[in-house]
C-alpha cells in the first residue's frame, strides 16, 4: 500500500532526529518488561517521557494487543479521557520516517472513545484543537514509483496550481455548500456531525484540512444588501470543491444583483433578474464550465412531504409558480451539464420531527455515503498522495514572492531613488545602503519594485544570488529567529553551503549566519544582493531590534540593502558606518498616477478637479495615505457626490484611518468591528483566526463566530493585515501600525472597555492553557500560556494572576515550554502595579518571583526540577508550603523527589545567577538606573556578554578581541564598555549596539584595568602588564607614564576625577596628580601589602581607599591632607583576595577572595557584617549598585509616631539601597541582595569528600578550607572539626567501627582522628604529592590512599611504641596511635584520584586522570613479597579524568564516574562494561550505589543529582543543588535510604528520597502481573 511503500522508502533515506518526541509524553501499558524498557529508550532519547500516571498530559498511549482485548482498568481509563490508544508500531515507524506519523493509522478499535459517532467526534475535536502547538517541520518525500490512476468518468481533472499543490505543510480544502435554507437542516446537520469528520479522518493521510463553508447560516433574507457578494466571493475561496443541495424551494430572489464592479462578475450583469442566491451560486460554481469543478450535486425525493404536519409543509415546498418555473430549469440544467456519476438523484428521507426550533429530516445515510466517497476521491485527485510537496523554505519564498508582485505592480516615479539603488549594487564597498522614510512613504513599493526589476536581470546566473526578505509579508516572518533561519538556508541552497542542520539556538543562528558570510567572502565569484524590508517590524525578541545579528561590514562580494522607520532601529544603524537613502514626499506627478492606476484596477477614474482636490491633502506626498483614500473612493459608490467625499476627507494618514474605521462601522455590525479590532490592537502579537472567532462567539455555548459573518469583515480589513499563512500557522495582525493607533484613538479611551477587552483575552488564554481551571495547565497551548499572564496585568485581575503565578504547575509548565525568561518578564511587569495591588497579594507573588528569578538558570533547561526546588525553599516560604500542599495533602504531585532534610530556613541571597560563558569569567560591572539595569561580563572565552539585569536575559554578545578578556567596565553615562585583555587591546564598545566603536592598539602586555573619568566618559585610564598608565581623550592617546616597578594590575580615578590610584605587583600602591602642566605626577606611595595588589577603589566621598592583595589581606587607607593611613588590616578571607570595593554609601566595603568567598565589611569598625556563599570558584569580581527604591519608601520617617508600633516604617539600611553583582571562575554572573549577620552554615570552601560511618548516623565531610567536619545525620547539626592539614582535604573515610575518621589532604599528609573529639591521633606522611582519596578496609586493618604521585599506599597500624619510627616505606608522626606504610602499589600512569574496597574487602580498585581504573587483589595469601596487592585487572573507557568509583553492595559490579560526563557500570568479575549512563551535561565528580545497589546516585558539576535505577538504568529522581556537586555518598538509616551531598559552595545536603518505594513497588507489581 502507499504508506508502507513511502515508508520503505524513508527508511532507506532518513535517520531518526534526535528530537522527534520533544514535548510528546507516553504511557505504556501492558508490555513486558523488556519491551517497555525498549520502547521507553527509544521514546526519551529522541526528546519524549513516560508518565506513569494517566492525565490530560499524555499525548499517546502505546498498549500491547492482549491488553486492549481484556479492557483492563487503564485501558478504560484512557478510553473515558478520549486518549488514542495506538500499537506499538507507531514509535517504530515514526522514528522510521523521521517524523510523527497519523495516529489515527495506529489505533486500535477501542480508542474511539464509547464506540458512538459522539464519541468519535469528541476524539477528533481533541486532537484538531492541537493546532496552537508547535509545529514540527517536516519534508514529505514522494515514492517516485507510485502513481494514481484516474477512473473518474466526469469532469476532466482539474489543472493544478504548482503553488497550490505543492504546499510544504497542510493543506487546506475548502468545501462550498449551496442549499436552500428553511428545508436542508436536516442534510447540512448530517455533513456537519457525521460525513466531515470521517472525511477530515481519512485525509489526514494526504495531509489536508478539510473546512466546510456553509453560509446559509448566518446570511438571512434581511440581509439583502450585500449577500450576494459575500456568498459568491466565498465561493472563490473554496474552487474547486462545491455540493449542491436541492429539494421542492427555489431560494431566496434577490430584487437586483449586487456585486462588486470587478470582471469576475460581469456575467451577473446579462442575467435577468429574478434568479435565486442559490440558482446563481450553482452557476457561477458549477454550471458555467463544469469541467473546472470538483463537485456533487443532490436531488432530493419529495415523497417524504405527506409524513410532514401542515404548519411545517411551507418549509419543504414552493409556494411561487414562477420560481417552481425556475427550480425545475436549474435541476434540468444540472442534469444536462453534471456527469451523472456526480448527481445522486431523488435521495430518500424522513420526516424526523422539530429539532430545536427545525424542521429536520433523517434516514441520509445513503446520501451521507455518496458525499463521503465522491469527495474522497475528489481529493485524492487533487492532493495525489504521491506528490512532492514544498519545503517551508519554498513556501515562504512563495510569500515574498507573491509579495513583491503585488507591492511592484502599481509602483510609479522615484527614478532618482532607483538609480542611486543600482549604482550602490555595482559599487565595490561593505557597508550596508539605509532607505529611510516616514510611515507610508512608500519604502516597501519601492524595494518591491527594485529587486522585482534587478532580479530579472539576474536570471540564470548560477553566481547571483538576490535575497528579499520582507518583514511581515510572510508568516513568521516577523521573527528574527525565522529571519535568520530563512535566510541560512537561502544562501545554503543557491551556493551549494554544507546542508547542516539549522540550530534551534539564537545565539547559533547568529554565529551560523556570520560564517556564512565569510563563506561568502572567500569566493569572490560569487555574489549575494541581500535586501531586508521593514527592520522596525521585527518584533523584540531576542533583542533583534539591537542589530546585533546583523554584522557592521560585509563581503565585497555582498550587497545589503535594508529599509527602516525613524526610530530605534534607525538610531542603531546611523551608529554604523552605512550610506543612506531618504525617502522623501512624492511629486505631483508620481501622486497622479498613482491615484489613476490605483483606481483603474477597478474601472474607475476621477475628473481632473477632483484628482486636484485630493492631491492637496497633507499627507498625499506619501503612498499609503493615497492608496487608502483610493480604496475608500472606490467603495464610496455614489460617484456625483465623489466631489464632496474627497472635500470631508480627512488630510492625513492617522485621520484617514478613522474614517475607515467609521465606515467599517456604517457597513458593518458597529459592535463587532469594534471588537474585532480592539481584540487585535490589545493582542500582545496579533491573534490566530480561530481565536479571534472563540472570541467573538459565544463564550458560553463555545460556538466561534460564524465563518460568513466573519468572511464579510476580514474581506474589508484583509488589505490592512498581514497574510495569516495556512491551517492557523500564522497570526492575524496589522500590516500598517497606524491602523491599531486610530484603533486605540477611537475605541481604547475608556479605561474600562480597554480593561474589558484584555479580560476577556486573559479569561480566553486562561482556558486554552489551562481548560479545566484546575491547575493542571495540560491544555497543550503553548500561546495561553504565553500571552495570559500578559492580559491578566492589563486588565488588573490581581486575585487570578496570584492563581496563577503563584501556582507551580504553571511555573513548570511555561518553563517546559522554553519561556523561562518570559516568566521572569511576567513577573517583573507587575512592579510597575505596586501601589494597585493588595499588599498580600503583592508579597507573595514576589515570593514566587524571587524563586523563579533564582533558579531562572536551572529552569532553563531542566523544568522537572521546579517541584523539587520549591519544596527546598524554607518551610515557611509559599513556594515550600505549596508543594508540601501539592504532594502531601492535594496529590496533585505523584513524582519522586529527594527531601533535602537539613536545607536552611533563610532564603538565599543569590536573586540571579546569569550563565553564558563557555570559560572563567574575569569582569563584571552593572550600570543602574531607575529605569533600567545592564550587566556586562568578560571571559576567557575571548567575548563580553551584556545581559538585562532584571530578567536576567541576555542581550548582545560582544566579539571582538582574540583571546581572554580581563576587564570589562560601563562608561559612566553607560553608553559605552571599556575592555581589556590578553590580546594587548582596549576596545570601546556601545553598549546599545554592541558594536566595536574603537579599538586602542600599541599596549605591550596584557590590559588588565580601565577607568573612565568619573565627568567626562570620553577620557579614561587604561592600566597594562607592560607598567604603564596610558590616559585617552577618546580616540586620541594624551598622556602616558611608567606607574610602577612590575606588572601594572588596576587603576581607578577618584570621584572628583583630580586623583589617580594604581596597583601592582609590586606589592604596592600608588596615587597621582597632575602639575600645572597637566603630567602626571606621583603623589603617595602607599605601602602595606606582602605581596601583590589585585585592585584599588575609592571611596564615594574620596577620602578613602580600599585594595585587596594575594597576602589575603584587604587595607583601608584613609586619606588626611598631609598622607594616606592605614585604618583597618580586614583578616577573614583564606586564599587571595582578588578584588574590593565600596558601596554607593562608602559605609561598607565588598571584597571577593579566591576562597570563593564574598564578604561585606562595615568600613567604622573594620568588622565582617556578612558573608555570602554561592559560587563555587574564585571570585574575580564583586561591586554593589544601586537598586533606586520607590519614592514612597525613601520619603518614609521613622520619627513620627505610629498608631501601630508594629506597622512602624523601618528606617532604610544600606543594603535596601544597594545589592551586589559578582563573577567567578565557576563561569557565572551572579545578583545578590545583602543582609547583615548572614553567617555561613557548613564549611568556608567546597567540600571535596562526604562519607557516612558504618551506621549511617553521623556523616563526615572534607573541604577546600582545610578542614574536615563531623555530622548528625538526623539534625544536620556539626558534632565536631578535624582542624590540622595545611591544605585540602580531598578524601575522608570511616573506619569500620565508627570511632576513628581518616583523611586524605593535599599537602601530601594522611591523618587518623577521633570521630568523637575531633583529636587528631595520627599523621602519616609518605606520600610525595597530594593525596586524592582514602579508603579503610573492611576488616579495618587496612587504609588504602590514592596520590598524584601516581601511587597507592596501604598502610596498616603498627602495634610499636608512639611515635613509630620511620620505615623504609613511610612514617607516621605524632599523636596517639601508630600507622605504618605497608605497600606500595605502581602502575598507574598518572595521578591516582580515587580508590575503594569492595565490601567483603577481597578486591580493591583505583582509577587515575587518564581514565584508567585497576582491580587489586586484597587478600593476604595473594600479597606480594612487599606486602603490596596483586593487580589483577584493568578496565579503560573513560577519555577523562577518572573522579569516582565505587562497589556495589554485594561486590560485583563497579560504577565510575568522570570529567567525560559518563557514569559507567562494570562486571568487577569480567572487566566489562555492563551500562553507560547518560544524562549529566559536565563532569561527574561523584557516583556511589545505595546500600541495598537498588540505586546510583551521581552528582556532577552540572549542579544536578540524579539517582539511577540500578535494574533498568533509568533516571528515577533528580535535585538541583545551589552549587557543583563536587562529593557524594550513601546510607540506610533505620531502613530508610539517605543521601549526602557536597557541593562547590560548601554547602552539605543530606538528602532522603520521597515516593520511590512506591514507585519501584508499583513497577515490580506490573512486572509480577506481566509474568503471570
Amino acid at each position: 500500500n502507499t504508506s508502507s511503500s513511502i515508508l520503505s522508502f524513508i527508511k532507506t533515506t532518513m535517520q531518526p532526529a534526535p528530537s522527534l518526541f520533544t514535548t510528546k509524553k507516553f504511557v505504556l501499558l501492558g508490555f513486558t518488561t523488556t519491551d517497555t524498557l525498549q520502547i521507553k529508550k527509544q521514546i526519551e532519547t529522541n526528546g519524549g517521557t513516560v508518565n506513569y500516571v494517566i492525565n490530560n498530559q499524555v499525548s499517546f498511549v502505546l498498549a500491547d494487543e492482549k491488553e486492549v482485548g481484556k479492557k483492563s482498568f487503564k485501558v478504560n481509563q484512557c478510553i473515558q479521557k478520549n486518549l488514542p490508544i495506538l500499537r506499538r508500531s507507531f514509535v517504530d515507524d515514526s522514528l522510521a520516517a523521521n517524523k510523527i506519523l497519523d495516529a489515527a493509522d495506529y489505533k486500535f478499535g477501542a480508542s474511539n472513545a464509547d464506540g458512538t459517532e459522539e464519541g468519535k467526534k469528541r476524539v477528533l475535536n481533541s486532537e484538531e484543537n492541537q493546532g496552537d502547538l508547535k509545529r514540527r517541520k517536516t519534508e514529505t518525500t514522494p515514492n517516485p514509483t507510485e502513481t494514481t490512476q484516474n477512473n473518474n468518468k466526469g469532469p476532466k481533472p482539474v489543472p493544478k496550481k504548482k503553488v497550490e499543490t505543492a504546499t510544504g505543510k497542510w493543506r487546506t480544502a475548502r468545501i462550498f455548500i449551496s442549499s436552500t435554507f428553511r428545508d436542508m437542516h436536516g442534510e447540512r446537520d448530517f455533513l456537519t456531525r457525521f460525513i466531515f469528520p470521517e472525511l477530515q479522518e481519512r485525509c489526514k493521510k494526504l495531509r489536508v484540512h478539510v473546512h466546510p463553508v456553509d453560509l446559509r447560516w448566518g446570511v438571512t433574507s434581511e440581509d439583502t444588501a450585500n449577500a450576494l457578494e459575500v456568498c459568491l466571493g466565498e465561493l472563490d475561496s473554496c474552487r474547486p470543491f462545491f455540493i449542491g443541495l436541492l429539494g421542492n424551494r427555489y431560494g431566496w430572489v434577490p430584487e437586483k444583483y449586487i456585486v462588486p464592479d470587478e470582471p469576475r462578475f460581469d456575467w451577473i450583469k446579462s442575467e435577468p433578474t429574478g434568479k435565486s442566491i442559490t440558482h446563481l451560486e450553482m452557476e457561477y460554481g458549477v454550471l458555467r464550465d463544469p469541467s473546472k469543478a470538483r463537485c456533487a450535486f443532490y436531488l432530493r425525493d419529495s415523497g417524504f412531504i405527506h409524513n410532514v404536519p401542515a404548519n411545517y409543509k411551507a418549509d419543504f415546498q414552493e409556494d411561487n409558480s414562477k420560481n417552481a418555473q425556475q427550480l425545475t430549469l436549474l435541476k434540468d440544467k444540472i442534469i444536462s451539464k453534471v456527469p451523472p456519476e456526480f448527481i445522486l438523484k431523488d435521495y430518500e428521507c424522513s420526516w424526523s420531527g422539530v429539532v430545536d426550533g427545525k424542521p429536520m429530516v433523517s434516514g441520509l445515510e445513503k446520501f451521507g455515503q455518496h458525499v463521503l466517497e465522491t469527495f474522497w476521491k475528489h481529493f485524492q485527485e487533487e492532493f495525489p498522495f504521491e506528490q512532492t510537496v514544498l519545503t517551508p523554505l519554498a513556501i515562504d519564498r512563495s510569500y515574498h514572492e507573491n509579495f513583491i508582485e503585488s507591492h511592484s505592480r502599481l509602483f510609479v516615479g522615484r527614478k532618482t531613488i532607483l538609480q542611486k539603488l543600482t549604482d550602490f549594487i555595482t559599487q565595490n564597498t561593505t557597508t550596508p545602503l539605509v532607505i529611510v522614510g516616514q510611515p507610508g512613504s512608500g519604502k516597501t513599493s519601492l524595494v518591491s519594485y527594485f529587486a522585482n526589476n534587478y532580479a530579472k536581470t539576474k536570471q540564470g546566473d548560477p553566481n547571483t544570488l538576490v535575497l528579499v526578505h520582507f518583514v511581515g509579508a510572510a508568516p513568521g516572518s516577523t521573527s528574527i529567529r525565522h529571519t535568520l533561519s530563512r535566510l541560512i538556508q537561502e544562501i545554503g541552497n543557491f551556493f551549494n553551503f554544507s546542508t547542516e542542520k539549522i540550530p534551534e539556538d539564537f545565539k547559533e543562528l547568529q554565529t551560523l549566519f556570520s560564517s556564512y558570510m565569510e563563506k561568502l567572502g572567500a569566493d569572490q565569484t560569487r555574489k549575494l544582493v541581500l535586501i531586508l524590508d521593514a527592520l522596525n517590524q521585527l518584533d523584540p525578541t531576542n533583542h533583534a531590534h539591537s542589530l546585533d545579528w546583523l554584522p557592521e561590514t560585509f563581503p565585497v562580494n555582498v550587497r545589503t540593502i535594508v529599509s527602516v522607520l525613524p526610530g530605534n532601529v534607525y538610531d542603531v544603524l546611523t551608529r554604523r558606518k552605512r550610506e543612506e537613502v531618504s525617502v522623501e514626499a512624492l511629486t505631483q506627478e508620481e501622486k497622479s498616477e498613482i491615484v489613476k492606476q490605483t483606481l483603474w484596477q477597478y474601472r474607475k477614474k476621477l475628473e481632473a478637479d477632483q484628482l486636484a482636490l485630493l492631491l492637496k491633502k497633507e499627507d498625499s506626498g506619501k503612498p499609503l495615505y493615497l492608496i487608502v483614500a483610493c480604496e475608500e473612493l472606490r467603495v464610496f459608490g455614489v460617484f456625483e457626490k465623489v466631489k464632496e467625499k474627497i472635500l470631508k476627507m480627512a488630510p492625513t494618514v492617522p485621520l484617514l484611518f478613522e474614517e475607515v474605521l467609521r465606515r467599517l462601522e456604517t457597513d458593518l455590525d458597529k459592535d463587532l468591528v469594534i471588537r474585532t479590532l480592539s481584540f487585535l490592537t490589545c493582542s500582545q502579537s496579533g491573534l490566530l483566526e480561530t481565536e479571534l472567532l472563540s472570541l467573538l462567539g459565544s463564550r458560553k455555548d463555545h460556538y466561534p463566530l460564524p465563518q460568513s459573518t466573519w468572511s464579510r469583515i476580514h474581506r474589508s480589513l484583509e488589505n490592512y493585515l498581514r497574510p495569516a499563512g495556512e491551517s492557523g500557522e500564522g497570526v492575524l495582525d496589522f500590516f500598517h501600525r497606524q491602523m491599531p493607533k486610530a484603533v486605540s484613538r477611537m475605541y481604547l479611551q475608556d479605561k474600562k472597555f480597554f480593561e474589558h477587552i484584555h479580560s476577556e483575552l486573559a479569561d480566553y488564554f486562561w482556558e486554552k492553557a489551562d481548560p479545566e481551571q484546575n491547575g493542571m495547565w495540560d491544555g497543550g497551548s503553548l500561546r495561553g500560556l504565553q500571552y495570559t499572564v500578559y492580559h491578566h496585568i492589563q486588565a488588573k485581575q490581581w486575585k487570578n494572576l496570584r492563581k496563577i503565578l503563584c501556582d507551580l504547575a504553571f511555573i513548570e509548565a511555561k518553563c517546559e515550554n522554553g519561556m523561562t525568561y518570559d516568566l521572569v518578564s511576567d513577573y517583573l511587569q507587575l512592579s510597575e502595579y505596586k501601589s494597585e495591588i493588595p499588599d498580600k497579594i503583592f508579597e507573595e507573588i514576589s515570593e514566587y518571583q524571587r524563586f523563579v528569578m533564582g533558579r531562572a538558570h536551572v529552569l532553563v533547561h531542566s523544568p522537572f526540577l521546579t517541584f523539587s526546588m520549591a519544596y527546598s525553599l524554607p518551610n515557611e516560604s509559599s513556594p515550600a508550603k505549596q508543594a508540601h500542599y501539592r504532594y502531601y495533602q492535594a496529590g496533585l504531585e505523584s513524582r519522586p523527589f529527594l527531601k533535602w532534610v537539613n536545607k536552611p530556613q533563610t532564603s538565599n541571597p543569590c536573586i540571579m545567577t546569569l550563565s553564558g560563558h563557555d570559560m572563567v569569567i574575569r569582569g563584571c560591572h552593572v550600570y543602574a538606573t531607575e529605569k533600567t539595569r545592564r550587566i556586562v561580563s568578560a571571559a576567557d572565552d575571548s567575548l563580553l556578554k551584556l545581559y538585562d539585569g532584571m530578567t536576567g536575559e541576555e542581550i548582545l554578545t560582544l566579539r571582538g578581541h582574540k583571546s581572554s578578556v580581563a576587564y570589562c567596565s560601563f562608561s559612566p553615562d553607560g553608553t559605552m564598555i571599556g575592555s581589556g585583555g590578553y590580546d594587548k587591546l582596549f576596545i570601546l564598545w556601545d553598549s546599545a549596539t554592541g558594536l566595536v566603536k574603537h579599538q586602542l592598539e600599541g599596549f605591550k602586555g596584557t590590559v588588565t584595568g580601565c577607568s573612565f573619568h568619573p565627568t567626562d566618559s570620553q577620557r579614561v585610564a587604561v592600566a597594562c602588564r607592560d607598567k604603564m598608565v596610558r590616559i585617552y581623550n577618546i580616540p586620541a592617546l594624551v598622556a602616558s607614564f611608567e606607574a610602577h616597578d612590575k606588572a601594572l594590575l588596576g587603576c581607578e580615578y577618584s570621584p572628583d576625577g583630580t586623583l589617580l590610584a594604581t596597583c601592582s605587583e609590586d606589592h604596592k600602591v600608588k596615587v597621582w596628580n597632575t602639575d600645572s602642566t597637566g603630567q602626571w605626577k606621583e603623589l603617595k606611595v602607599l605601602t602595606g601589602h606582602e605581596k601583590t595588589v589585585n585592585s584599588v577603589s575609592w571611596s564615594p566621598d574620596g577620602t578613602r581607599l580600599v585594595s585587596a592583595s594575594e597576602d589575603r589581606k584587604v587595607i583601608v587607607w584613609e586619606f588626611t591632607p598631609s598622607s594616606f593611613l592605614i585604618r583597618h588590616r580586614l583578616t577573614g578571607h583564606k586564599d587571595i583576595a582578588t578584588c574590593a570595593s565600596f558601596d554607593p554609601t562608602g559605609t561598607r566595603i565588598i571584597s571577593g577572595s579566591n576562597d570563593n568567598l564574598i564578604i561585606i565589611w562595615d568600613v567604622e569598625s573594620g568588622l565582617p557584617v556578612s558573608t555570602l556563599v554561592g559560587h563555587t570558584g574564585s571570585v574575580y569580581r564583586a561591586v554593589f549598585f544601586k537598586t533606586y527604591p520607590k519614592e514612597e519608601e525613601l520619603l518614609q520617617d521613622p520619627s513620627k509616631d505610629q498608631e501601630d508600633p508594629q506597622q512602624a516604617p523601618k528606617k532604610l539600611q544600606p543594603s535596601d539601597l544597594t545589592q551586589i553583582v559578582s563573577c567567578s571562575f565557576d563561569r557565572t554572573v551572579k545578583i545578590w541582595e545583602w543582609r547583615e549577620n548572614m553567617k555561613i552554615c557548613g564549611h568556608e570552601a567546597r567540600i571535596l569528600s562526604v562519607a557516612f560511618s558504618p551506621d549511617g548516623k553521623k556523616l563526615a565531610t572534607g573541604a577546600r578550607d582545610k578542614t574536615g567536619k563531623i555530622w548528625d545525620t538526623a539534625t544536620g547539626n556539626e558534632l565536631a572539626a578535624l582542624v590540622g592539614h595545611t591544605s585540602n582535604v580531598f578524601g575522608i573515610c570511616w573506619s569500620p567501627d565508627g570511632k576513628l575518621v581518616c583523611t586524605a589532604s593535599r599537602d601530601s599528609t594522611v591523618k587518623i582522628w577521633d570521630a568523637l573529639t575531633g583529636k587528631c591521633k595520627c599523621t602519616m606522611t609518605n606520600h610525595k604529592a597530594a593525596v586524592r582519596s582514602c579508603a579503610w578496609s573492611p576488616s579495618g586493618e587496612h587504609i588504602l590512599t590514592s596520590s598524584d604521585d601516581k601511587t597507592l599506599i596501604i598502610w596498616e597500624e603498627s602495634t610499636g611504641a608512639v611515635p613509630a619510627p620511620a620505615t623504609k616505606t613511610g612514617k607516621s608522626e605524632g599523636g596517639d596511635i601508630n600507622w605504618r606504610s605497608r605497600g606500595i602499589l605502581f602502575g598507574h600512569r598518572a595521578e591516582v584520584s580515587t580508590c575503594a574496597y569492595s565490601s567483603d574487602g577481597r578486591r580493591a580498585a583505583s582509577g587515575s586522570e587518564d581514565g584508567v581504573i585497576k582491580l587489586w587483589n586484597t587478600k593476604k595469601e595473594s600479597h606480594n613479597f612487599s606486602g603490596a596487592y596483586v593487580k589483577i585487572a584493568t578496565f579503560s573507557f573513560h577519555t577523562t579524568i577518572l573522579h569516582s568509583i565505587g562497589f556495589s553492595p554485594d561486590g560485583t559490579k563497579l560504577v565510575s564516574a568522570g570529567e567525560d560526563n559518563i557514569l559507567v557500570e562494570w562486571d568487577a568479575t569480567k572487566a566489562r562494561i555492563l551500562a553507560k549512563m547518560l544524562g549529566h551535561s559536565e563532569g561527574i565528580r561523584g557516583c556511589s550505589y545505595s546500600a541495598d545497589g537498588k540505586w546510583i546516585v551521581s552528582g556532577a558539576t552540572d549542579c544536578t543529582i540524579r539517582l539511577w535505577n540500578a535494574k533498568t538504568k533509568e533516571v528515577d529522581c533528580s535535585f538541583a543543588c545551589e552549587g557543583r556537586v563536587c562529593a557524594v555518598d550513601s546510607a540506610l538509616v533505620a531502613y530508610h535510604h539517605v543521601f549526602a551531598v557536597g557541593d562547590g559552595s560548601g554547602n552539605l545536603y543530606i538528602l532522603l528520597p520521597e515516593g520511590l518505594e512506591k514507585k519501584t513497588a508499583d513497577a515490580q507489581q506490573l512486572e509480577k502481573t506481566e509474568n503471570q
